[in-house]
């Protein structure tokens, strides 16, 4: 079986090591040039921690190390009736774990303007969705991303980034139920799969 995750994961660490191999004289003029960021949209997405270290490497290369993290859900108080029948409260969940490890590429000078990034990423995520019933759980997934976006600079120290892109990987177990008490499978099993993945208006901050 081809595994998505796998191809695009050598590929990114080949851009790693050309970008560190490249600019290794430029290590020592940056080395004090990093960031912190986090995501506006992930914590509007149920409240979802997540946080972003970038490091710059040269000029126009940083590396970022990250994640997100979840495990609340909502449970309001009307019900709804699945197809199969059951009756459950109208349950709402964006479980997740996510780690990544990736390298942005920027035109102009690192944390300003427009950039382009890959990376490589875990995740192991439950999610039922906004409006409907049933529940989809992935685990073990593996995979790469690949995304762009501009970065506006609101000061000497704080950035707004703003981003979209897309993850394509292979999960070890993907599975969708009729509803978040896993009494009715309708698929499940290994998959390979492509998502949208981090839309990001973000803050950060630069020192």
């Amino acid at each position: 079986m081809f595994h998505l995750g796998r191809y695009m994961t050598k590929i990114l660490a080949a851009l790693v090591a050309a970008s560190a191999f490249s600019f290794a004289p430029c290590r020592t003029v940056l080395a004090q040039s990093a960031s912190l960021e986090t995501n506006l949209v992930d914590w509007a997405a149920v409240c979802t921690f997540n946080g972003d270290l970038g490091v710059s490497v040269s000029r126009h290369f940083t590396l970022h190390l990250g994640g997100r993290y979840n495990n609340l859900r909502i449970n309001p108080v009307s019900e709804v009736v699945t197809e199969s029948g059951d009756h459950s409260s109208m349950e709402i969940r964006n479980r997740q774990k996510v780690g990544y490890l990736g390298i942005r590429y920027w035109p102009w000078y690192v944390y300003s303007g427009w950039w382009i990034q890959a990376k490589a990423q875990y995740i192991d995520f439950s999610n039922t969705g906004f409006g409907r019933p049933a529940l989809k759980e992935g685990k073990g997934g593996t995979g790469g991303g690949l995304s762009a976006g501009y970065t506006v600079m609101l000061s000497k120290h704080f950035n707004l980034d703003l981003g979209a892109g897309f993850w394509a990987g292979h999960f070890k177990d993907l599975t969708i139920y009729d509803c978040p008490r896993k009494e009715w499978t309708r698929r499940t099993g290994p998959d390979n799969v492509i998502y949208p993945d981090s839309i990001t208006i973000g803050i950060m901050y630069t020192f």
